[in-house]
């Protein structure tokens, strides 16, 4: 028998062999997905031969239009970025694979004392609410691309020079309310 889960806008059905997601996109249609686990399901497991829920985190990339979110949140589980999120984001037709700052302390935090983001492009600020924001380079040790975002539309572009180069703080702020920021290095793909 399926289980259903629904969390942060999405359903998600899980079966014997596949898990299903559903995403709505714009206009209210329904986008069904479905993904193969990525583990078999084991008999020893459940002798019932009921359903399986794998633990194991899964990326999902979902056709999307340019300038939309082309997977589903998933836990980072280790590094230096454990209990962060990563998604994968289209920004002008190229793919980000940036790390959610969400809370007030993930956010306060950024990416201060960074030197090096790995595998990752970015960081993508979530704000509750639309307002201008202001952003600081106390303790940035690397120049970075803010991409100023009012919902999906990227509404400005600033540069925020790393501490070391500017030796003074320096602030830059959103051309109008913003929801995100995304924040790239400046060595990045922008």
């Amino acid at each position: 028998m399926p289980i259903l889960l629904i969390s942060a806008g999405f359903v998600v059905i899980v079966g014997i062999g596949y898990r299903y997601f559903w995403q709505s996109p714009p206009r209210g249609r329904t986008l069904p997905i479905s993904v193969p686990y990525s583990q078999p399901p084991s008999p020893t497991q459940d002798p019932t031969g009921g359903s399986q829920v794998s633990t194991v985190p899964m990326r999902t990339e979902a056709p999307s239009s340019p300038g939309r979110e082309q997977s589903v949140p998933v836990p980072i589980t280790s590094g230096r970025w454990a209990g962060y999120t990563e998604i994968t984001k289209n920004v002008k037709g190229t793919s980000y694979r940036l790390i959610i700052a969400d809370t007030p302390r993930k956010q306060s935090r950024g990416l201060m004392d960074v030197t090096d983001l790995g595998e990752y492009d970015g960081m993508i600020f979530l704000f509750p609410n639309r307002e201008t924001r202001t952003f600081w380079n106390m303790n940035t040790l690397m120049q970075l691309d803010l991409l100023w975002m009012d919902g999906e539309e990227i509404i400005g572009r600033s540069v925020l020079p790393s501490i070391t180069d500017s030796k003074e703080v320096v602030t830059v702020s959103s051309p109008g309310p913003v929801d995100a920021v995304i924040e790239l290095s400046a060595s990045g793909r922008l």
